[in-house]
C-alpha cells in the first residue's frame, strides 16, 4: 500500500477472518483522571464473550495510558483483573496491540507473551487500521516533541481533574471552557503572526501557522484533531479503500467518495464502543445499547474548513463570561 506516510511494522488478517477491535481504552492509575475508570469487569466480560467467536482481538492503540499513569506498575496495580485476562488471552487467541501516542514505548510482546505488537494492521486487500495519531498534525511521530506534548497535556488534565480538549459539546466543564478560551486567544495570535509573515515574504512559515489554526478549527467544529479530515485527504484513495482508527474517540462508519472511514471510538469518559471485522466489512457497536453506530456525528465534516471557522464557532456559541449555548 504506497502511502505518503510510512507504515512501519504490520500484521495482516484476510477477509474471512473475524476480528474484534477496540481502541483508546486508556488504562490508567485508578485515580479520578484515569479515563478508563472502573470498567474492568465489563471489558473482561466483552473479551470473554467474543473470544470463541473471533480469530483475532486487536487493540488499536492507547491501550495503556503511560502519560497519565506514569508507570506500568501503577496501571497493573489499578487494573489487575484486566492484566490477568490479557495474559490469558495472549496464550489462547491471536492478540494484537497496535501502538498509539499514549503507549508508544510499551513492550506488549514482553508483557503478554504470545501477543504481537505493531504499528499497522491490514485487513483484506485494501483496508488499513492504525491508531490514527499518524495523521494528527500536532501528535504524529514526525511532529516536534510529540511525546512531550502528550505528557504535558496529560499532566494538565490530571491537575484539572477533567478532559481539556474540544469539542466543548462533548467535554463541557468549567476548566475546559477556560482551556478553550485560552486556545482561542492563542489561535488569534497565530493567525495574526501568519498575516505578518505573509507580508514579510515568508509564505511557508505563514502557511504552517495557518495550518495549526485550521487544525484547531476542525477540532472545535466536531472533528477532534482533524483525524477524519486528514484520513480522508491523506490515506483514503486508490490503494486504501477503508481506513480504521481510534485516537479521536469519535465512533462511526462513514462512506465517502474516496472510501470508507471507520472509527472504533473509545472506552473513555463513559463511552464504550467496539468494532467487528466480519465477511470483509467493519461494524462499530455501542456496548450499552447494542446498536450499530453510523455517520450521524460526522455530518458536514467534509465541508472545507478555514482558520476563521474557529472564531466563527466561538462567536456563534459564546454568550460572554465563558457561558456557551451549545444547543445548535
Amino acid at each position: 500500500m504506497p502511502l505518503p506516510i510510512p507504515l512501519g511494522s504490520s500484521v495482516s488478517f484476510d477477509a474471512t477472518t473475524p476480528v474484534l477491535l477496540l481502541s483508546d481504552l486508556h488504562f490508567g492509575d485508578g485515580s479520578r483522571t484515569d479515563l478508563f475508570a472502573r470498567q474492568d469487569g465489563d471489558l473482561v466480560s466483552l473479551l470473554e464473550h467474543w473470544r470463541d467467536q473471533v480469530q483475532g482481538i486487536v487493540f488499536l492503540g492507547d491501550t495503556m495510558d503511560l502519560p497519565q499513569a506514569w508507570s506500568l506498575r501503577r496501571i497493573r496495580t489499578a487494573h489487575p483483573k484486566i492484566w490477568t485476562a490479557l495474559r490469558r488471552l495472549a496464550g489462547e487467541c491471536r492478540l494484537v496491540f497496535a501502538r498509539g501516542n499514549h503507549d508508544w514505548s510499551v513492550d506488549y510482546d514482553a508483557l503478554f507473551p504470545g501477543a504481537t505488537c505493531c504499528e499497522v494492521v491490514l485487513f483484506g486487500p485494501a483496508a488499513l487500521a492504525w491508531h490514527g495519531h499518524q495523521v494528527d498534525l500536532m501528535m504524529k511521530p514526525s511532529a516536534g516533541n510529540a511525546w512531550l506534548k502528550t505528557r504535558v497535556h496529560a499532566t494538565l488534565e490530571r491537575l484539572a481533574g477533567c478532559r481539556l480538549v474540544p469539542p466543548l459539546e462533548r467535554y463541557d466543564s468549567p476548566a475546559n471552557r477556560v482551556a478553550l478560551a485560552l486556545t482561542t486567544l492563542w489561535a488569534h495570535g497565530e493567525l495574526t503572526a501568519a498575516r505578518v509573515l505573509e507580508r514579510a515574504g515568508r509564505p511557508r512559515r505563514a502557511a504552517a501557522l495557518e495550518a495549526r489554526v485550521r487544525y484547531l478549527a476542525r477540532s472545535f467544529i466536531g472533528d477532534p484533531a482533524d483525524i477524519f479530515g486528514a484520513s480522508y485527504r491523506q490515506v483514503l484513495g486508490a490503494e486504501v479503500d477503508t481506513v480504521v482508527c481510534g485516537h479521536s474517540h469519535l465512533p462511526g462508519v462513514v462512506r465517502t467518495d474516496r472510501g470508507r472511514y471507520v472509527n472504533t471510538g473509545s472506552w473513555a469518559c463513559g463511552s464504550r464502543t467496539y468494532a467487528l471485522w466480519e465477511d470483509g466489512a467493519f461494524r462499530v457497536l455501542d456496548l450499552d445499547t447494542g446498536q450499530e453506530i453510523g455517520d450521524a456525528d460526522y455530518a458536514g465534516l467534509l465541508e472545507p474548513t478555514g482558520p476563521e471557522d474557529l472564531f466563527r464557532w466561538w462567536h456563534r456559541h459564546h454568550k460572554g463570561l465563558l457561558r456557551f449555548d451549545l444547543t445548535d
